[in-house]
């Protein structure tokens, strides 16, 4: 049964997915207004942490958008738009420390599997921070161990997908071309068999692709 073998592998998958966001979720930029994940491109530049009155934006540039069709179970954080993956470290806007989104108080209003198209974003290596702002909430970016942390101080640790560089070599091998665009295009993710679940590779299968995502 086709449905059902899926269904068990996005559950499957679902208890180590990490790092990704629906395509609706809305991002701050440079110039004040609200882009969605899913137009943001190559170039785009974007707030990675909330302004204090007085203080100086802090910006970072996208250099890389990753584009997953292996969807999983999404949670809302409670009275935001924010919809992402279980595991997601994000940064609880009550206490101000790093947290998984499903670990979150109050508890996430919603818990839904998709099967739609999922986005992450790797900022530029020489970016400030590796975090972004989505729908309010401050949020992991892809390749935050570099520099021992999101915030350079190991306030948390995210091993899924690596450092900053392993993350762009596992890019560039699964979609040259994409990756030369700035939009890397993936259907699959290979991990290995330890407990931390990392990602040993992408994969790409271009018959799951649709035609609006291929080269």
């Amino acid at each position: 049964n086709g449905l059902l073998d899926r269904f068990l592998y996005l559950l499957k998958i679902s208890t180590v997915i990490a790092m990704v966001f629906l395509g609706h979720c809305r991002v701050p930029t440079a110039d004040g207004s609200l882009k969605q994940t899913s137009s943001l491109i190559k170039g785009d530049y974007i707030l990675c942490h909330p302004t204090p009155p007085g203080g100086t934006p802090v910006i970072a540039e996208v250099s890389h958008i990753l584009l997953e069709f292996d969807g999983g179970y999404m949670v809302r954080v409670t009275g935001t738009d924010l919809e992402c993956s279980r595991r997601h470290p994000i940064k609880d806007p009550t206490t101000g420390k790093w947290i998984a989104a499903d670990r979150i108080r109050p508890i996430p209003s919603s818990l839904r599997l998709v099967d739609t198209p999922v986005y992450s974003v790797l900022l530029a290596r020489e970016a400030p921070l590796y975090t972004l702002i989505v729908e309010g909430v401050v949020v992991a970016a892809l390749g935050c161990n570099l520099r021992e942390g999101l915030s350079h101080t190991g306030e948390v640790s995210h091993p899924f997908y690596g450092t900053y560089w392993d993350v762009e070599e596992k890019m560039k091998e699964a979609h040259p071309v994409g990756f030369k665009r700035g939009r890397v295009v993936v259907t699959g993710i290979r991990r290995s068999g330890d407990d931390d679940g990392r990602t040993e590779s992408f994969t790409r299968d271009e018959s799951l692709i649709p035609d609006w995502a291929k080269d």
